[in-house]
């Protein structure tokens, strides 16, 4: 009784709104979500998640492990690895390949072969870092240094993000100094 083996067996869910062919093949495990299409020839490995409104156009392979998030498209004849994350609403375009472990960011748009243990990233979507280099925190700290750091006005709390908005040393805006010299003038 020491090497009795219970069989696990994972089944798969798919909404009763999401289309999948059934030229389709399908491993173990699978999730597919409300209004997804996949589409013939497509083939899908196990314990992979395909949310809510994933377009998978024909003959597009996915690697096991894989999360495909709401509102993506993947275009036909395209490979995506194992252990990919492609993030909400990104669209990959025909005849594609995705390395294994590859986290493609939010709304990208990939035109370009991907190799594996990367992070893309826009649109058209750009190499963030390489996962196994280990400049990872390095890379993320020059992304959020050079984001615009939000100022937000002492008087009217109007922040930076909006177009011809400056600051004097004060933290005032030109708007607020604009004001103030049209009442000092009259």
């Amino acid at each position: 009784s020491k090497n009795l083996r219970i069989p696990i067996l994972f089944i798969n869910l798919i909404s009763k709104s999401s289309f999948v062919s059934p030229y389709a093949i399908l491993g173990d495990g699978i999730l597919i979500n409300n209004n997804c299409i996949v589409n013939a020839g497509s083939k899908i490995n196990n314990n992979c998640i395909i949310n809510s409104g994933a377009i998978i156009e024909h003959d597009v392979k996915i690697g096991k492990n894989s999360h495909i998030c709401p509102g993506v498209i993947i275009g036909g004849n395209t490979l995506i690895g194992q252990n990919c994350f492609i993030g909400l609403g990104s669209n990959i375009i025909d005849k594609i390949k995705i390395g294994s472990n590859t986290t493609l960011g939010s709304g990208s748009l990939v035109i370009k072969n991907i190799e594996s243990n990367q992070v893309f990233a826009g649109s058209p979507a750009k190499k963030i870092y390489n996962i196994l280099n280990g400049n990872k925190k390095k890379k993320c700290l020059e992304i959020v240094q050079s984001a615009k750091k939000v100022i937000f006005c002492k008087k009217c709390t109007i922040s930076n993000q909006r177009p011809r908005i400056s600051f004097n040393s004060k933290g005032i805006c030109s708007a607020c100094q604009f004001a103030e010299y049209k009442r000092k003038k009259i």
